[in-house]
């Protein structure tokens, strides 16, 4: 998905496929499970790269510190785990 708008655009992208891995945490989700999770933060990871040679590492570092709202309504377990993707997702990018 390459962007040539600027750092905004990658961030607002960047938080929205957060949203998705956290949405996957739901039983009804078709990626609710850890190949589609990890499909999700390889996503994560091809966009921020993107961003990164784009010369947009601010908007990188921005989304990585993101708190989607359905990171509220999980239990810690499934927080801590949500964050462990998200880790992933960002290693050695920021």
């Amino acid at each position: 998905m390459p962007f040539g708008l600027g750092g905004s655009k990658y961030r607002t992208e960047l938080q929205s496929q957060l949203d998705q891995l956290a949405i996957t945490y739901t039983r009804q989700h078709p990626r609710n499970s850890s190949d589609g999770r990890a499909e999700l933060c390889a996503e994560i990871r091809q966009t921020a790269q993107e961003a990164i040679a784009a010369g947009q590492r601010r908007a990188v570092e921005k989304a990585s510190g993101y708190q989607t709202i359905f990171r509220a309504a999980m239990e810690s377990e499934i927080r801590n785990d949500y964050d462990l993707w998200v880790r992933r997702a960002f290693d050695g990018l920021v």
